[in-house]
């Protein structure tokens, strides 16, 4: 742009110059026309040097409306009843729209009220993508989520937000207290609230704190250690005492007493009536599920049981690799497992 208009301030100044030589204008005319030029070319400079962003702009804009709509709230004729649980997962894909990379493809599996479904694989293979497809932060590009029997789509997401507990691999915690935050930032209720710390063994954490539960945390408050956030995040997945607990990596920041703490919350889940999923990297976790998935490249690669013997967990030995990484070690475990 800066160019064109270089170009054609000469090209006026050059015409008005030969115009007040051969006596048809004046001087000043030349001085007036470069003047208006610049005023004229001036909006359209600012067009061109912001043409990138406007681009950016239409292409969110776009973006946002393709989101919208596939996001639209279907209309529901009638409430349902409590959920209990009973997870379905049925030929389910989801796409990286940005990448085109597939990141499952025909998953298929179900996990029933009561009991523990630990899903393994290596980083990348498409855990946290299924998990978070479970409580519908991610809508699958075919198939269905179904809880109860009813697709994710026909629940009304508040409601059944609230009978579902989620924590994920990165913990958020918000500007509040700490009973805020295990209250999902709705109002607290305080038995809720220390049902839910007590179950994930932060009780006597909190009572440290300068003002206990109403110390507030989050962006401008207490700093707190990755085991503590840890915590505090399974606590808002235990609020309420949801019937489906989804759990990504729970012991990723905890030291060996809070992964302690993590098995009991499933043991207890699963006592209660409620259905558990979790990844983990960790046998020991994978060994308290009843059953373990294993996921390569967003493919179930085996599906099976683990075995109870007298309330211990009893785990074949593991098949022989020919690796001495750990990951491929627990994986190999898993399949043997699913045997």
């Amino acid at each position: 742009s800066k160019v064109f208009r270089l170009v054609l301030q000469t090209a006026i100044m050059g015409v008005g110059a030969w115009l007040v030589i051969d006596g048809k204008i004046s001087g000043g005319s030349i001085f007036a026309a470069s003047m208006l030029m610049g005023r004229a070319l001036g909006p359209v400079e600012q067009v061109v040097a912001n043409w990138k962003p406007l681009l950016e702009a239409r292409a969110a804009y776009a973006r946002l409306n393709q989101l919208f709509a596939e996001n639209e709230a279907p209309s529901i004729s009638m409430g349902l009843p409590s959920p209990r649980g009973h997870v379905t997962v049925e030929n389910i894909s989801v796409v990286n729209r940005e990448s085109g990379q597939t990141l499952l493809r025909n998953v298929s599996f179900g996990a029933e009220p009561g009991t523990v479904l630990a899903v393994a694989g290596h980083s990348g293979a498409g855990k946290s993508t299924l998990l978070r497809a479970l409580v519908g932060a991610v809508l699958p590009d075919d198939g269905h989520v179904r809880m109860d029997g009813f697709s994710l789509r026909h629940w009304d997401p508040d409601r059944l937000g609230a009978h579902v507990g989620y924590l994920p691999q990165e913990i958020t915690l918000y500007a509040g207290t700490v009973a805020e935050n295990i209250a999902r930032m709705g109002h607290p209720d305080s038995g809720k609230v220390l049902a839910a710390a007590e179950g994930a063994g932060l009780h006597q954490l909190i009572q440290r704190l300068p003002t206990g539960y109403d110390t507030r945390i989050g962006p401008g408050g207490l700093p707190l250690s990755g085991g503590f956030r840890q915590r505090i995040a399974l606590a808002r997945a235990l609020y309420g005492d949801p019937c489906l607990l989804i759990l990504d990596e729970p012991t990723a920041h905890l030291d060996t007493e809070g992964e302690q703490s993590v098995i009991k919350v499933m043991q207890a889940c699963r006592a209660r009536g409620a259905t558990v999923v979790f990844s983990s990297h960790t046998n020991r976790l994978i060994a308290v599920a009843d059953r373990a998935l294993l996921l390569r490249d967003g493919q179930i690669q085996s599906l099976g049981n683990v075995e109870f013997h007298k309330g211990d967990t009893a785990v074949r030995p593991p098949m022989a690799v020919p690796t001495s990484n750990p990951q491929d070690m627990l994986h190999a475990a898993v399949r043997a497992v699913a045997l």
